[in-house]
């Protein structure tokens, strides 16, 4: 018994001349099997590719340059305001507010890949008799690096830390994570590209007070498209219930630093490419249905056509 082993569909031709109603047709058809499929795929969502997201891990690499701002009451029931910075020139701008305390500062790798994970501050700040401390404000002068495939930007920033109660505190322990705080996306490819040419931190002009503090360095840094914003994961403190002659005011904090969501711009070849593929995918659905209903127009001569079977051709062979 024969087995079949191949197969071939014969064509039936239509023909038609160039200026008749079915060539007005084959037109309309052709521009539909065209442009339908493009006005399908542009009118969905998403046809143009206008931002991405892009996971990467910031490089922030402390400076060692840090400030601290406490804020209280004397034994008597005056306000008190306490500076320090690693900076000496800052300090000589609150020298009459300068207590000089103990700042230690550890950058921890976790995973070994070469970038900071974990940022660990340890400040102990010397306090007398009667002072009674209710907040603080610390900030932690940093450059930032996203290094990836599609992204490499560089700018620097103040990681600040505000803390307040209305509990007098003598310990406080904050932990936190960092999170890229972004206006608009990034363009992609291209070299290494920096925000702003000024940064945050004046260090080689003599500081100014108008523009040197923790209000303007906040203000700056938020209108810039890129920044660090610090979100608080667990925070703890312990009440000071008796007043020594002598005491110490102790912050830790532990700043951690996990991959981030950026949003940048895709490039040229991206958008075609996403555009491309939703065109072709509307286009095959598009061909085979009105490919079905070309097929029964002229199967029942709905316009006039000459048809021609190529099974007539082998026959006469």
């Amino acid at each position: 018994m024969p087995i079949e082993i191949h197969r071939e569909s014969l064509v039936r031709r239509y023909y038609v001349s160039y200026f008749s109603w079915s060539m007005v047709y084959t037109i309309v058809y052709g521009f539909l099997l065209i442009f339908l499929p493009l006005i399908i795929a542009y009118n969905s969502s998403g046809f143009w590719l206008g931002e991405k997201t892009v996971l990467t891990q910031p490089s922030v690499k402390y400076t060692y340059n840090s400030f601290l701002e406490v804020f209280g009451k004397s034994s008597n029931g005056n306000p008190i305001s306490l500076y320090y910075s690693t900076v000496p020139s800052m300090n000589d701008l609150y020298v009459n507010n300068v207590r000089h305390c103990v700042l230690k500062s550890v950058e921890k790798d976790d995973n070994g890949d070469g970038k900071t994970d974990r940022l660990d501050f340890n400040i102990e700040m010397p306090l007398k008799a009667g002072e009674n401390i209710h907040s603080f404000n610390f900030g932690a002068h940093s450059d930032i690096t996203l290094h990836s495939t599609l992204l490499r930007y560089k700018w620097d920033d103040i990681m600040t830390v505000q803390y307040t109660n209305p509990i007098s505190f003598k310990s406080v322990s904050y932990t936190g994570h960092v999170n890229i705080r972004q206006r608009w996306p990034l363009a992609s490819k291209g070299g290494f590209k920096q925000f702003s040419e000024k940064s945050l931190l004046n260090l080689k002009d003599i500081p100014d007070p108008s523009k040197d503090n923790f209000e303007t360095w906040t203000s700056t840094s938020f209108h810039r498209n890129m920044s660090l914003a610090l979100s608080p994961n667990f925070v703890s403190f312990v009440p000071k219930y008796e007043s020594g002659d002598y005491e110490h005011l102790n912050i830790a904090i532990s700043i951690i630093i996990p991959a981030q969501s950026v949003r940048v711009f895709p490039t040229l070849s991206e958008v075609l490419k996403q555009a491309w593929i939703q065109y072709v995918a509307f286009f095959i659905v598009t061909w085979f249905m009105l490919q079905r209903i070309n097929d029964f127009v002229f199967r029942h001569k709905l316009v006039p056509a000459t048809a021609v079977c190529d099974i007539m051709y082998e026959k006469t062979k």
